[in-house]
């Protein structure tokens, strides 16, 4: 294969069980590579489940992909593939920083249920006990878990309400979350909080507010304290401020046959809901830490109760993602990372805390730009899924089915 769709394998191995399962306790690297067999997995099956994405590049369904699968501590799979950039030419590496959308919601879960670990606030408090604007009903009744759940009452599909507000005399700690949450209360939720299920991004940027309000840090100076330095997560941003650009892919879409780049600026500040920008390697940090329970080398970032309640069943609900109403607002087609039930696989029915949660007790969440991450306690492994291009169809689900089948043990 030649051209923009050559992948660039970056499958390695080291050459024992003994060198690759013994971590460094010194070391904040919960990662290591290893031999498929190392772990009770088959390298000739997990070539398969690679060759999806290569096949699907020869094909133009993706343009560029990472992928990375990690069982009892060790890496089995870490590679990419196609382009970062179509005009250019530009190759995705391993070293590509990709937009990974909403899957932030799941890392600013666990930065706010950190919080809750700390007795600093509690799922079951209101929020307007911590910011105004929450003072009249029926925003008043909308709690923490409500928010981590969709069932907040908001149901508007934007991040913040008629914008951001910008800085000036008479808002001059804009532009901020705690501005914007303020104005998402003052207009409240639009169904009554804790009556139905809507996911929204509206309710994860409260959620950040209140991380902000509580810890007294702006929310990606809190995630990096708390989350990215501890686990070693060098690769991870909030948004491209300011930022080396030819090292993150362009996003596109496939209209009417042709690949078009997704544009627009960034909101100016971090969010909640989505915009961080990472690779495989460094976001798999984080799933090894859930896989883990909330411990790492340098020891304890949640508690293991805690993260066994944010991903357990809470509800049950019809979608997993957007509503049917709002892809079709959106003149979108359904993908398999955003409404897996459409097919009624049945996989994906209910929400934990910042997770979407299978009926076998996998948790995932997914991102607009075709990211998705998953995490399977009873097989031992997670799965990281980034890729850049939406709608030209996404091998992922294969994907998935092919890692489970690569177990032999």
């Amino acid at each position: 294969m030649t051209g923009r769709l050559a992948p660039l394998l970056g499958l390695i191995f080291v050459a024992t069980a003994t060198q690759t399962l013994a971590r460094d306790p010194l070391s904040i690297d919960s990662l290591v590579l290893t031999t498929p067999e190392a772990v009770g997995m088959s390298t000739a099956k997990l070539t398969i489940a690679e060759n999806l994405f290569v096949e699907a590049l020869a094909s133009n369904k993706v343009l560029g992909y990472q992928l990375l699968v990690a069982r009892r501590g060790g890496v089995v799979l870490h590679s990419a593939g196609g382009v970062r950039d179509l005009e250019s030419g530009l190759p995705m590496t391993t070293q590509t920083l990709i937009n990974i959308a909403s899957m932030t919601k799941s890392v600013a879960a666990v930065g706010l249920l950190k919080l809750v670990d700390e007795g600093r606030l509690s799922l079951d408090d209101h929020v307007a006990r911590y910011l105004p604007g929450f003072e009249n009903a029926p925003a008043s009744e909308i709690t923490v878990r409500q928010l981590l759940l969709h069932t907040s009452g908001y149901m508007n599909f934007e991040s913040f309400h008629g914008g951001v507000t910008p800085h000036s005399a008479s808002e001059p700690g804009a532009p901020s979350l705690k501005v914007e949450a303020r104005e998402a209360g003052q207009a409240g939720p639009e169904a009554a909080p804790g009556k139905m299920y809507r996911y929204n991004n509206m309710g994860y940027n409260i959620a950040g507010a209140l991380i902000e309000e509580i810890s007294g840090l702006k929310l990606d100076e809190y995630l990096k304290r708390v989350i990215y330095e501890p686990l070693g997560m060098t690769d991870t941003y909030h948004d491209t401020w300011d930022f080396d650009m030819g090292r993150v892919a362009k996003q596109y879409w496939l209209r009417e046959g042709q690949w078009e780049v997704l544009g627009g600026a960034p909101p100016p500040l971090a969010r909640a809901n989505a915009g961080m920008i990472s690779t495989a390697w460094d976001f798999a940090r984080f799933c090894q830490l859930l896989l883990d329970e909330g411990k790492y080398p340098g020891g304890l970032i949640l508690q293991p109760q805690t993260v066994q309640l944010a991903t357990r069943k809470h509800i049950e609900v019809s979608e997993a993602y957007l509503p049917v109403e709002v892809e079709s607002e959106m003149g979108l087609d359904w993908e398999w990372y955003e409404y897996r039930d459409a097919r009624d696989l049945n996989l994906d029915r209910s929400r934990g805390l910042g997770f979407v949660v299978s009926d076998t007790g996998v948790y995932s969440h997914a991102g607009i730009y075709g990211t998705f991450f998953y995490v399977d306690p009873t097989r031992e492994l997670f799965g990281i899924i980034l890729t850049q291009s939406i709608y030209g169809g996404n091998p992922g689900q294969a994907f998935i089915d092919a890692v489970n089948a690569a177990i032999i043990d």
